[in-house]
């Protein structure tokens, strides 16, 4: 031991020794902010018990003649924790397997880690972890989820069909050959941890044991961090404040100048009075050279003005207009650049008209404190009404003080409460837009929302405290998101959820703002 402490020490490599009866002592001695390894030397029964659930990198020598399956029985190594038991093959040669479990009781697995040579040295695999256990080898998970559509749809019989989340997993059950088992949460609610720390819903699932992953989506907080864990995320929602759409269209007057800029309008105008001013020079060098006499005499200036705005206007030209050819041929192209004209502006006047402007009466936070004519709600377990409670100053802590207290009985007790109040009466509901979705379609008036949004969130599927899944599920899903299959999933769950009552001038309610996993954090 000590030639081998000697030799690490020659390349700067800090070794430290020590012994241990248990798995909470050598957690103890483990390095602060980092993850070392682990190397045993011997192999007797008596360390088995402290290796059991072991974490980090292990490095176990067996004797000669003793079996790997033997040794390890009762062992349960993770499959996220790297266990290589080596094995002396020659004089000159060892032989490493890395092995792992499943779960506790299932077959151990085994595959060749690598060799190591006296002359060639160390051969190490080149894939990655996730990539060299990316086989469950079928292993059966224990998942709980409720039916949420359009992110989690559920058939009576508590059998996943799709969903955004339940498509992701679906996925992920074939690239990790694993299969699912869903159990109903006691409680059909997110669930939150309360101050004894128990916990309930699909969170109290998870905290309990009862079920190893959540598949759905699961808000990340710090409280829920506390007892369960979660993936990367899949969405990155905002907070909606959500109002009434106004019944009727307000046609303004300035709608009728809208198809045009003010630029081009200008231009058109200067247009009219160049060609104004054309045509009576025209006029005039014409009768001085006598290339028409029997043409009308005193044509003045006016008199073009009124006969070139009434070819704009689609108007006929009287018969005692001048007549030279020159005039002639300017008459045509006014009247072939009026027609043009007008037809691009009755064909954006027409799409103007048809399509109204929905004009809101409030556009953020401030208008609606500002106009004082609403109220303004949000369910009195959401995580949004902590950002304002907690605000000292500013316009949040304003909000919370004259729109969000309890006292101001504005709070509700779930979703389709709120979107029935803002039918109802001058009610703002604020929420976010992947929770309003799968109910905007039962309401009995069109609903949209303003365009400030608030509170960027993360959405993850939960899984339970230190699961060794995390890494290879995190892994995939990075690997969708990279390969555009976790937008297209997102598209393909809003369009056959879409519906005419998903009303927004913005579009903010139908976004579903796919994110980059690792790029929330």
């Amino acid at each position: 031991m000590k030639e081998m402490t000697k030799i690490f020490s020659t390349k700067y490599i800090q070794v430290a020794t020590h012994t241990f009866n248990n798995l909470i002592q050598l957690r103890q001695s483990e390095c602060q902010g980092s993850n070392p390894l682990n190397v045993v030397i011997a192999s007797d029964r008596l360390i088995k018990l402290p290796l059991t659930k072991a974490e980090g990198l292990w490095l176990v020598f067996l004797e000669a003649g003793q079996e790997t399956n033997e040794f390890l029985q009762d062992v349960y190594i993770p499959i996220n924790c790297e266990f290589i038991v080596g094995r002396i093959t020659g004089p000159d040669s060892i032989k490493l397997n890395e092995v792992y479990r499943m779960a506790p009781g299932h077959i151990l697995q085994r595959t060749t880690y690598g060799t190591w040579l006296s002359q060639q040295g160390f051969q190490t695999p080149i894939l990655p972890l996730v990539k060299r256990r990316s086989n469950f080898h079928g292993h059966t998970i224990t998942a709980t989820a409720m039916n949420y559509p359009p992110l989690m749809k559920m058939d009576k019989n508590n059998r996943m069909t799709g969903g955004l989340f339940g498509m992701v997993w679906m996925i992920l059950e074939k690239r990790l050959n694993f299969q699912t088992v869903y159990v109903e949460p006691e409680q059909k609610t997110w669930g939150a941890v309360l101050p004894n720390n128990t916990s309930t819903g699909i969170v109290g699932m998870l905290h309990s044991g009862k079920a190893e992953v959540a598949v759905f989506n699961m808000l990340m907080t710090t409280r829920r961090m506390e007892v369960m864990d979660f993936t990367i995320p899949l969405l990155n929602p905002t907070y909606h404040i959500f109002i009434r759409k106004p019944e009727q269209i307000t046609l303004e007057w300035d709608m009728y100048l809208a198809p045009f800029t003010r630029r081009l309008w200008c231009a058109l105008v200067v247009l009219i009075l160049i060609i104004s001013s054309i045509l009576p020079f025209i006029y005039c060098v014409g009768h001085y050279h006598g290339l028409d006499r029997n043409s009308v005499n005193n044509f003045r200036i006016r008199d073009s003005l009124f006969i070139i705005l009434a070819a704009f206007c689609q108007q006929g030209v009287e018969k005692d207009t001048p007549q030279f050819s020159s005039c002639r041929v300017l008459y045509v192209t006014t009247y072939f650049t009026a027609v043009i004209i007008l037809a691009s502006y009755s064909a954006t006047l027409v799409s103007f008209l048809t399509v109204g402007k929905i004009i809101l009466p409030f556009t953020d936070l401030e208008d609606v404190l500002r106009a004082g004519t609403h109220k303004l709600g949000a369910v009195k377990t959401s995580t949004v009404l902590y950002h304002f409670r907690s605000a000292q100053t500013g316009l949040y802590q304003r909000v919370q003080t004259h729109l969000l207290h309890e006292k101001h009985n504005s709070l509700v007790t779930d979703i389709q409460s709120g979107l029935l109040r803002v039918c109802q009466e001058p009610y703002l509901f604020m929420a976010m837009n992947t929770e309003v979705l799968p109910y905007l379609s039962q309401m009995h008036c069109d609903i949209t929302s303003l365009p400030v949004t608030y509170f960027r969130v993360s959405l993850s599927m939960g899984l339970r405290l230190y699961s060794p899944y995390k890494p290879f599920i995190n892994y995939e899903l990075q690997c969708l998101y990279d390969q555009g299959l976790l937008q297209s999933y997102g598209k393909v769950c809003l369009l056959l959820f879409s519906s005419n009552k998903l009303m927004t001038e913005t579009g903010s309610v139908l976004a579903w703002n796919i994110c980059c996993p690792y790029s929330s954090f």
